[in-house]
């Protein structure tokens, strides 16, 4: 068990981190030739098409999930039929889009509006859910080399087309729509073929009205959790439009992000590994194993945030040759603060999915999203874009930690997993990290040995426990 687990996640976090390190070494070659407006620009349109991006399957993959499951010998019937309702949907959805897209997007792109719409939603009209229902049943039927793969050549690919656009054509902001385009149509199509050819899951066009409204009686109510992920990822961006913040201050709060990146390819890279591992561990009543997992797990991600708060200033100025650029890593260890508890995040949130109570994960994440626009748009005028990390944090807390609260969990819930002390441990680490990044770069380097250390000697001693526990 655990060694398909490491292994699942080395594929899952090593492939997706191939073209992070590509993109992170070509940084310093495109930098120079960006600005803080093509940065904010850039985070403007992605940050509406996000928003959209949550009412693209509709919650139907919880019916997938599930389905697969439960009807191991009857589930690509549901499949298929979930596949024609949503390729029919994604037409519709992509005209809003387009709509909403030509209306968002500011008037210092006035000259590329149309193209950039075209960019955005063409891939969605000509292959629908194609990628993600493909995605989706390699990693239920646990094979991530099938994602990994594409995850790692098709992020090359993305970062060799940004540099060639924006560091020798210098096409500024259009270099990452038409990245994004070029990857996202190949992904498509590499996708396609095994999925309707070799796993015969096609669409079916005359899917049965009866069961798509009961997939989607259970599916909707999580639209509103994900909206929720958009409201905390995304939504600051927006709030700092409507509120007048300037583009060149959005472009600095989106360079913040980019470091943020490290810790959103961690915490997707855990996802997609435990997801099935969790639902599996839960069906066999491995209760002990699980909360262990999730610990140790814990753990591991509060030693990556201090260990990137004691190099981020470096990474900053290597990564981003132009000063304009490169100030913003203290904001950065905020936001990646605000993404370490995903392993306690999953550990509730996977129990409600496989009990199919997706109306409480849906208020949870609401209350959520609705808090972190509430406090931008209060706090964001007044203290600026620092106060988005700071609420993006809280919001996330509540995301990670409110479900252990319910009733609806207590119910399920066969082991304690103290939300309470965890969650005053993530702010003292958060306190911590931001204050380490801070400090002289000897303090730096010397807490860095110690964690490393400390580490490897916890290491060591899991090790050993699960040897001589037999759990393997």
């Amino acid at each position: 068990m655990l060694k398909k687990l490491l292994g699942d996640f080395g594929i899952y976090g090593i492939a997706p981190f191939i073209p992070k390190i590509a993109g992170i070494a070509v940084l310093p070659l495109i930098t120079p030739f960006l600005t803080r407006e093509d940065y904010g620009l850039f985070g403007i349109v992605t940050a509406y098409t996000g928003f959209f991006g949550v009412f693209y399957t509709l919650g139907l993959f919880v019916t997938l999930s599930n389905c697969f499951f439960k009807s191991r010998h009857q589930y690509k019937w549901l499949w298929r039929q979930v596949y024609g309702f949503l390729s029919v949907w994604n037409v519709i959805f992509a005209v809003v889009v387009a709509l909403v897209l030509y209306w968002a997007i500011p008037e210092a792109a006035a000259d590329d509006r149309l193209l950039i719409v075209a960019l955005n939603v063409a891939p969605m009209v000509v292959f629908g859910p194609t990628e993600k229902i493909a995605t989706l049943y390699y990693q239920l039927r646990q094979k991530p080399l099938q994602i990994g793969l594409r995850s790692a050549v098709f992020g090359v690919l993305n970062v060799i087309i940004t540099l060639v656009t924006i560091g020798y054509l210098r096409m500024g902001y259009m270099g990452w729509f038409w990245a994004l385009f070029i990857t996202q149509l190949l992904t498509n199509i590499s996708w396609w073929i095994p999925l309707n050819r070799q796993e015969k899951i096609t669409p079916i066009f005359n899917f049965k009205w009866r069961t798509i409204r009961q997939a989607l009686g259970i599916g909707l109510p999580v639209v509103p959790h994900q909206n929720a992920q958009y409201l905390l990822d995304q939504s600051d961006r927006v709030v700092m439009d409507v509120t007048g913040v300037t583009t060149d201050r959005i472009g600095a709060y989106n360079v913040a992000y980019t470091g943020a990146t490290i810790f959103s390819t961690l915490s997707l890279a855990y996802s997609r590994t435990l997801a099935p591992h969790i639902l599996q561990l839960i069906s066999s009543r491995k209760e002990d194993l699980l909360r262990n997992i999730l610990f140790v797990s814990q753990a591991l991600f509060f030693v990556a945030l201090l260990s990137y708060a004691c190099i981020a200033k470096e990474l900053f100025a290597f990564l981003f040759r132009n000063a304009d650029l490169n100030g913003v890593y203290p904001l950065s260890v905020m936001i990646c603060t605000a993404l370490v508890s995903t392993p306690m995040y999953m550990g509730a949130n996977n129990r409600l999915f496989y009990y199919e109570k997706t109306k409480t994960i849906g208020l949870h994440s609401v209350i959520a999203g609705g808090l972190n626009v509430l406090l931008n748009f209060l706090l964001i005028p007044r203290y600026g874009i620092e106060a988005a990390a700071v609420t993006t944090f809280i919001s996330y807390q509540y995301l990670a930690y409110s479900r252990y609260y319910s009733t609806t969990y207590t119910k399920l819930a066969q082991r304690p997993y103290y939300p309470t002390r965890w969650l005053l441990a993530t702010l003292g680490v958060g306190v911590l990290a931001y204050t380490i990044s801070l400090w002289p770069l000897y303090l730096r380097l010397w807490s860095l040995t110690g964690l490393l250390m400390g580490t490897g000697l916890g290491t060591y001693y899991l090790r050993s426990h699960l040897a001589s526990s037999k759990i393997t």
